[in-house]
């Protein structure tokens, strides 16, 4: 036998005396009103055979299930009430030595704690999820398979459809939904129960567990020998540890809502009191869903700025965006594993005609984000349109390019496709940034304003520079010099035949006094 085998057994005498039966009374009339109708009587009717709350406390506290199950009108199911108001009632006294572990780890068996015991001995901290492993054990058959099921509470676990389950049960889909949340309301009790056995005498004590990391279920699982999602892990270190506070909906993420998934991201409490990255990460998912054809940086600042709840931001903004960029990194990095598994259960599409409605199920999951130094990389969401690549075709080669010229990088770029001459003169048109040099069969960019980069026609430029001038006239030295700079390969005779050629006859030249002028033709002006 070991030595703490015999000490084990919890007496309530030793427990229920002046000192804790107030608190006592209070925990247990608060319990209470929890449950239901047929709960409360089977309780008030025992509790009516006492002549005071000690002498009740001091027996309903250390009784059995066998004896419960003797009492008139308790059934299976009040019973297990019974059993769960007792183990709350238990843990909420004070508890200083390893007997008082059979009523601080209520619902299990003396050999499960004892393992139990011998666990937190090895690792130097009590095993929560052990513990909560050891008590979803203890569920009946009907509910352990709606858990096991429907629940997103082990790693790498998709649940089946409700209707499957419902069916498989005998009772309806709208039934089956209460039993989820009944289940996940014990779970999140049972959680509440463990408050005390993970605090010292002087109070809550730091988190044992690396939840900064995102393998800290996988390490969770290793050493305590379980199998929990990250979801559960999630909900049970935000539970227990004062320092870490959760984002997103936990309900949600334990269970798969109109083919949608949720997930949950622990963030320390005391920056979540002065910014909402509940918010910042659905701003995030917003983001990344706008359509863009090529990559977009955006500083985690820009977003986060939006999301302060007060003056405190300013003070902790540093940590508060190390600690976005952190979420957005294990958001990530759960997504690349989720779409694995999304992808193999048939849930997504990994070729969907339309990305962004997919994605919408997931954006971590479907869309690939990444962070660098602070910088959020929101990836395209679109195929880029010809004309675009055409023009940053010309613009990465800092000049005008001819047709041929064109093709030839397209054709570099996209190897696989082949295209001809006819494909680009169809398209280098449609954007509205590219525009023809005159007939010479090049293109540029209208950005470009300067030197022979520039684009537009001979006649563009000259009446451009006669519209500059006192009533629209100018030496025809000067209208040529001003050409030249834009197209240093013409000279002056070409420019001027040319202008003769215009058909609208828009430029008028004279002579005065030796001296050979070019006027424009105003149409507010008899010619």
């Amino acid at each position: 036998m070991s030595k703490y085998e015999s000490n084990l057994f919890w007496n309530p005498r030793d427990k229920i005396d002046e000192t804790n039966i107030e608190r006592t009374i209070y925990a247990f009339e608060s319990l209470l009103l929890q449950y239901n109708t047929r709960t409360r009587n089977v309780i008030g009717n025992y509790r009516g055979n006492f002549k005071n709350d000690r002498a009740f406390f001091n027996e309903f506290l250390s009784l059995k299930r066998k004896e419960i199950l003797s009492w008139r009108n308790c059934g299976v199911k009040t019973t297990r009430n019974v059993m769960e108001i007792i183990a709350q009632v238990r843990s909420r006294l004070p508890s200083d030595n390893i007997k008082s572990l059979v009523h601080d780890i209520p619902m299990l068996d003396s050999e499960t704690i004892l393992k139990i015991f011998n666990l937190k001995e090895k690792l130097g901290y009590f095993p929560v999820f052990a513990t909560l492993k050891e008590y979803i054990r203890t569920f009946d058959e009907r509910d352990f398979k709606v858990l096991d099921s429907l629940l997103l509470i082990y790693d790498g676990k998709i649940p089946v459809s409700r209707l499957e389950v419902a069916k498989e049960l005998g009772v309806s889909i709208e039934r089956v939904r209460q039993m989820l949340l009944n289940i996940i309301n014990r779970i999140d009790d049972y959680l509440g129960m463990m408050h005390k056995l993970v605090k010292t005498p002087r109070g809550y004590r730091k988190c044992p567990y690396r939840w900064r990391s995102t393998g800290v279920h996988q390490d969770i699982n290793k050493a305590e020998g379980t199998n929990f999602s990250r979801n559960i892990v999630n909900m049970a270190l935000a539970k227990l540890y004062r320092e870490i506070a959760i984002v997103g909906n936990v309900r949600d993420s334990m269970m798969m809502k109109n083919d949608r998934f949720s997930r949950t991201t622990l963030v320390p409490a005391k920056l979540a009191k002065c910014f909402d990255f509940d918010l910042f990460l659905k701003s995030v998912e917003m983001t990344a869903l706008e359509r863009r054809d090529e990559v977009e940086k955006v500083p985690i600042e820009t977003l986060a700025s939006e999301c302060r709840i007060n003056r405190y931001y300013d003070h902790y903004k540093k940590d508060i965006i190390a600690a976005c960029a952190t979420a957005v990194k294990y958001n990530i990095a759960v997504g690349a594993v989720a779409a694995e598994a999304y992808i193999s259960a048939g849930l997504i599409n990994p070729n969907p005609r339309d990305p962004l409605r997919i994605a919408a199920k997931d954006v971590f999951a479907s869309i690939r984000l990444s962070v660098q130094e602070n910088m959020i990389l929101f990836p395209a969401t679109v195929k880029k349109q010809v004309p675009k690549i055409l023009e940053e075709i010309i613009r990465t080669k800092g000049h005008p390019m001819t047709a041929e010229e064109i093709l030839k990088e397209y054709n570099r770029l996209h190897p696989g496709e082949k295209k001809r001459k006819k494909f680009v003169s169809g398209n280098v048109l449609r954007s509205p940034s590219i525009i023809a040099i005159g007939r010479t069969g090049r293109y540029t960019l209208k950005e470009w304003k300067k030197g022979s980069r520039r684009g537009g026609t001979i006649r563009l430029f000259v009446r451009e520079y006669l519209k500059s001038q006192p009533e629209l006239t100018a030496p025809v030295s000067d209208v040529v010099d001003y050409v030249l700079q834009f197209r240093p390969t013409t000279n002056r005779g070409s420019i001027i035949s040319n202008l003769q050629l215009d058909r609208k006859g828009s430029f008028v030249f004279s002579e005065q006094e030796g001296v050979r002028y070019l006027t424009l033709k105003s149409p507010l002006k008899p010619s």
